[in-house]
């Protein structure tokens, strides 16, 4: 699941003088097995990415960084929450257009049920992962905020 804190991917950092100060960039890509993986769940993979990075800072000696990135995480997980329950929702009526169309007209239920099928269950699926995410996210982010 490249989307995970411990999935393999490749971390790029730039080092830039400002000044007194040293700017630190970094560029995460997952591999490219695990990009469809990744875009489908990307607010997970931001949120992930962002406290392995946290963890990362601490042992430079940002004492703050990890919980920082669980009270400020780069995601907005009440939009990611409402994502996930529209994809959850299209999903659901996918898979009723689909029993509607097996109900009224058996034969041609042979056409529609690969496209309504596959893709209401893939949608309502994914879109109750989201949700779960989402609600895991806000969970840890108002843990850090206490």
């Amino acid at each position: 699941m490249g989307w995970k804190k411990d999935a393999k991917k490749t971390m790029t950092f730039e080092l830039i003088q400002q000044g007194p100060n040293v700017l630190v960039r970094v560029a995460i890509a997952p591999p490219i097995l695990n990009i469809s993986d990744v875009t489908s769940r990307e607010d997970q993979a931001q949120a992930n990415w962002n406290e392995l990075l946290a963890e990362l800072w601490t042992r430079f000696g940002e004492s703050d960084a990890v919980r920082e990135a669980f009270a400020r995480p780069p995601v907005d997980w009440n939009a990611s929450r409402t994502r996930g329950k529209i994809m959850a929702v299209s999903g659901f009526v996918l898979l009723g257009i689909l029993v509607v169309v097996i109900i009224a007209l058996p034969q041609q239920a042979i056409y529609a049920a690969p496209a309504f099928g596959a893709l209401g269950a893939i949608l309502l699926v994914n879109g109750a992962m989201t949700v779960r995410a989402g609600t895991k996210g806000l969970a840890k982010q108002r843990e850090a905020q206490r």
